[in-house]
């Protein structure tokens, strides 16, 4: 937060005053008065510098994070090709005022808002997140898209470009041959501050819209104030999108009201979302993305969270008013670490479902811009590296969410899952003990749909760990958080369980008998109990009196 809370104000009426003014050029462009144009330009010019050398001094001076400054210079280099534009008079001027200079000037007004005065309070920030987020962060195009109940298109595509040419070209060529013909859609091409050709390129292709940032990371917000779409995509540029993908991710998205957001399985890629797939080469790669890509609703998976290389968003949770926008949420110094799962974990906070959709693959290299940014990341004290990244993210994401990022049931146990069998169709009813995030129960669900073509499943979730009981929520069809595990019995009454999975701390050998012989009453025929012991003392002991372990893992399954 900046301390001289009067001069922040000061700064907040000088956007707000640009923004009037933006409104002005496009008006002025759009009625061919170009004298008025030049001198509110120019006047624009000299605004934003001034905001732009005040955020520097204060950066210096207070060792504040913030990136307004970053901001203020892609907002000076768009209006520098809009001065161009309108000398030459060119067409493209109003779509540059409207879908490029004006949102990077929203942003700038959102940043310092943000960062300048709200940051780190943490009274204010809660107001924030109640009250401030959705009018600051709304996409107006969505908005009155729902209010007349009309989208200009159904899908709005983005590719992101920073650099590396080569994977955005082909990233972008297959993009166009796979994409449905019959699909109205738009496509944004947007130049994360790119030092090679790829603006020039991008202009080539003629798209939709063209968002040019001279800084990356300088306007995090910019994208989601100019889509149209009432679903939108975002690419990155080492994916390359396969025939049919984005008409299943489509269907899967469309099969559920309650669904935000989809992905396709892709290689390189963390968080179980990636299938076995053979090739070596792109001709091969296409080969086996026609024979996965066929609609299976029995091959969409719910998950915890999601990664997105590339994915598929509905708008109107995302960035219109009425929704959530989880987009426009700042929860970190380190805005880069753990994104997907800060996202992952509002979304599902409010009662969202994220969806793998397994019958749409695509290729991702894997991270080629990212990971240059995560090794030279450097943290408030100076130290630089993947460490420092990573540790910075999970601190900050615990103070937001009260959960390590890599804590219990974010991921499922492999070990477990494949392990167990999957061969029930009807009325599968599965209980979950203390599984944290409750990734286990939510695999075993998705196995048997997926194996058996079974959606019949219900999952019951118990667990004494308060800290995650309203994540338990969003996955279970029932959820209970209990005073400790002794009023567990309670809870289950006489109900009958096809699977059991205990993942409570028990730290006695004795304990573990007692509780396997507690829970077998509660296990129908021919069901399974789990029960994860990580102390290996207690392993040792059990493994003495006849019980037996999975394969590299710590579950007894019986």
């Amino acid at each position: 937060m900046i301390k001289d809370q009067i001069l922040v104000k000061n700064m907040l009426d000088m956007i707000n005053t640009l923004l009037e003014a933006s409104q002005y050029l496009y008006n002025a462009a759009k009625n061919k008065n170009y004298n008025s144009f030049a001198i509110v330009s120019d006047d624009m010019h000299i605004a934003i510098n001034s905001i732009y050398n005040t955020v520097i001094e204060i950066k210096k001076e207070e060792n504040i994070v913030i990136n307004v400054d970053l901001a203020c210079e892609n907002a000076i280099y768009s209006l520098q090709k809009i001065i161009k534009f309108s000398k030459s008079r060119s067409i493209k001027i109003l779509d540059k005022i409207e879908f490029e200079l004006t949102p990077i000037l929203e942003d700038m007004y959102l940043q310092l808002y943000f960062w300048g005065s709200i940051y780190p309070d943490k009274n204010k920030m809660e107001n924030y997140y109640k009250n401030d987020v959705a009018k600051l962060f709304f996409n107006k195009y969505i908005d009155e898209a729902e209010k007349k109940g009309d989208f200009k298109y159904d899908l709005s595509v983005i590719v992101l470009g920073y650099n590396k040419l080569s994977y955005t070209k082909l990233c972008i060529e297959n993009l166009l041959k796979c994409i449905p013909q019959n699909l109205n859609y738009e496509l944004i091409l947007v130049n994360h501050g790119s030092t090679d050709d790829t603006e020039e390129y991008f202009k080539s292709i003629e798209p939709t819209k063209q968002l040019d940032l001279l800084k990356n990371g300088g306007s995090p917000t910019v994208i989601d104030r100019i889509v149209e779409g009432k679903y939108f995509s975002l690419i990155s540029n080492d994916v390359i999108v396969t025939e049919n993908a984005i008409e299943n991710m489509l269907k899967c998205m469309e099969s559920d009201t309650d669904i935000a957001w989809v992905v396709p399985t892709t290689p390189n890629v963390s968080n179980d979302q990636t299938i076995d797939a053979k090739y070596t080469n792109m001709d091969e790669m296409h080969e086996f993305a026609k024979k996965n890509n066929i609609s299976n609703k029995y091959r969409w998976e719910q998950k915890c969270r999601l990664c997105n290389p590339i994915d598929l968003k509905k708008s109107s949770i995302w960035i219109s008013s009425k929704g959530i926008t989880p987009g426009g949420y700042f929860h970190t110094n380190n805005m880069m670490s753990f994104p997907d799962d800060k996202v992952s974990m509002i979304l599902r906070r409010n009662g969202y479902k994220m969806m793998l959709a397994k019958d749409a693959y695509c290729h991702h290299f894997g991270s080629v811009t990212l990971s240059e940014e995560i090794n030279s990341y450097e943290d408030e004290n100076g130290r630089v590296g993947a460490d420092e990244f990573y540790k910075s993210g999970r601190i900050e994401f615990y103070n937001t969410f009260g959960i390590d990022p890599w804590s219990k049931g974010f991921t499922p146990d492999y070990n477990l899952i494949k392990a167990l069998q999957y061969n029930y169709k009807k009325d599968v009813k599965i209980l979950g003990i203390n599984c944290g995030m409750g990734s286990n129960p939510l695999k075993i669900k998705d196995r048997i749909k997926e194996e058996s073509y079974s959606l019949d499943t219900k999952i019951y979730n118990v667990t004494d760990e308060k800290q995650y009981f309203e994540d338990l929520k969003g996955v279970s069809d029932e959820a209970y958080c209990i005073k400790d595990l002794s009023n567990l019995y309670e809870i289950l009454n006489n109900m009958k369980f096809n699977y059991i999975i205990f993942e409570g701390q028990l730290d006695t050998c004795e304990n573990v008998v007692q509780t396997l012989r507690n829970l077998q009453v509660y296990i129908s025929d021919g069901g399974t109990i789990a029960m994860n012991i990580p102390d290996l003392d207690v392993r040792v002991e059990l493994k003495k009196i006849g019980y037996s372990f999975t394969e590299s893992g710590n579950w007894i399954i019986l």
